[in-house]
């Protein structure tokens, strides 16, 4: 038994201690892996404790500043399945109510319903704002509010039945430029109405003057609608009563110089015989042997007051 223990013992011994130098070895490795793996663990957090140092200031910063968005916009509330109710005083009946912290503040006599602002969901999930809303119906489950001023032309036309969002405070300076933008917007709508009143006053003037231009000319070209105890004039229109008048005129005129021609023919034919008829009484004094101091016939040529035309 000792023989064999010793054989064993001779075998083992060295077996053993080469498993164990590998297993020497193989820790060491691992170790040293492992201590490699710690020490760059160490590094990188003290690189993020550096970071996490100079990075505190604007952490800091950013807490303050979401602290200061959120009591800006002050808190929020979504009112699924709202409806509109139309009308001159349009309201939208929120589905949200007291019992979700909605127009909760204490009411009394002097304590008048809290101001809202509703912001409507679009379809592709972006939000409008529709403005600042008064609460008049509060409601444990809904309440109803409606616009702090008249709506615009238009404006409650556009609001949707279904989501809304309601917040009870938005910043001063979004509210500002709403307003700008309303104050614009109502301007506009006036200069707007102004000058569509103005066109309307156009085109009643533009519709008088067309009406009596037709008069003028129904003056000139005639009327056939005219009474039939109108005149020729009326019906005919002045054109074509002036075009018959100048007719009857040149006819008349071309008679009067007709006339004139014929007497100024006339004229030269008396003319011709007085002075033949002078000649002759002449020619038979004459022959009689008159004495000078007799008494002589003076045939003076006839003149007439007429205005002899001139020859043809």
């Amino acid at each position: 038994m000792n023989l064999f223990g010793k054989i064993c013992a001779f075998f083992l011994v060295p077996v053993s201690a080469a498993c164990a130098l590998y297993l020497a070895g193989r820790l060491f490795d691992v170790r040293s892996k492992y201590q490699a793996k710690y020490d760059t663990l160490v590094q990188t957090r003290d690189k993020n404790q550096a970071q996490l140092k100079t990075l505190e200031p604007e952490v800091a910063a950013l807490d303050r500043q979401i602290s200061l968005v959120q009591n800006s916009w002050g808190q929020e509330w979504t009112a699924p399945n709202s409806s509109v109710q139309g009308g001159a005083e349009p309201i939208i009946d929120l589905g949200v109510g007291m019992s979700a912290g909605l127009a909760t503040q204490p009411m009394g006599a002097n304590k008048p319903l809290p101001t809202v602002f509703v912001f409507a969901t679009t379809p592709d999930g972006q939000s409008r704002y529709l403005g600042d809303f008064d609460v008049v119906d509060p409601r444990a489950d809904r309440t109803g509010v409606k616009l702090t001023h008249p709506p615009l032309a238009g404006e409650s036309e556009t609001w949707q039945a279904g989501l809304f969002r309601v917040r009870d405070l938005i910043p001063i300076a979004h509210r500002s430029n709403f307003y700008e933008l309303r104050s614009q917007q109502i301007q506009m709508d006036q200069k707007l109405q102004t000058e569509q009143d103005l066109v309307r006053l156009k085109d009643i003037e533009i519709a008088g003057s067309k009406k009596q231009l037709d008069s003028r000319m129904a003056e000139l070209n005639g009327n056939p609608n005219a009474l039939p105890e109108a005149s020729e004039d009326v019906k005919e229109g002045l054109v074509k009563s002036l075009a018959k008048e100048e007719g009857v005129r040149d006819v008349e005129q071309a008679q009067v110089e007709k006339l004139r021609r014929e007497l100024s023919d006339k004229f030269a034919e008396l003319q011709t015989l007085l002075a033949k008829n002078a000649q002759i009484v002449e020619q038979m004094e004459k022959e009689r042997g008159v004495a000078g101091d007799r008494q002589t016939v003076d045939a003076k040529p006839l003149t007439t007051s007429l205005p002899l035309p001139v020859s043809r």
